[in-house]
């Protein structure tokens, strides 16, 4: 586990070299918040069984690469389910997403939907060559 960090470090520091901003987290100040990670997994698509009310609904789960990585559960709405089955485990994806809480019987839930899904193939070429990553 230290030797996988220790690589997706020195990644991190071999991109700032180059001057290439790959990775964007969530701090920084913007209107579109984008997480930036690995998919560890994708889940099956649920649909509505409302003839009158259609939807689609699909979730993944992605490892951040930050100085402390996190287990971010993302979910899909409508038609970004099917560009998920083009995207397999271990892609390095960026995706936009949108952050929102709501209140059900006195306690919050928050969800973190992503809006725009990209597979960054750059990182991708670079993620494969790290030993056990």
């Amino acid at each position: 586990m230290k030797f996988n960090l220790f690589f997706k470090r020195m990644l991190l520091v071999l991109h700032n070299k180059l001057n290439i901003n790959l990775l964007k987290t969530m701090n920084e100040p913007t209107n579109n918040p984008k997480i930036c990670g690995t998919i560890v997994a994708i889940g099956t698509t649920i649909k509505s069984e409302n003839p009158e009310k259609t939807w689609r609904k699909r979730e993944m789960m992605i490892d951040t690469w930050e100085r402390y990585p996190k287990r971010i559960y993302l979910t899909v709405w409508g038609d970004l389910c099917e560009q998920l089955d083009r995207i397999k485990q271990n892609d390095f994806i960026e995706a936009n997403v949108s952050i929102q809480s709501k209140q059900v019987n006195e306690r919050f839930y928050t969800e973190v939907s992503a809006w725009k899904i990209e597979v960054n193939y750059k990182m991708n070429k670079l993620v494969q060559a790290i030993p056990g990553a």
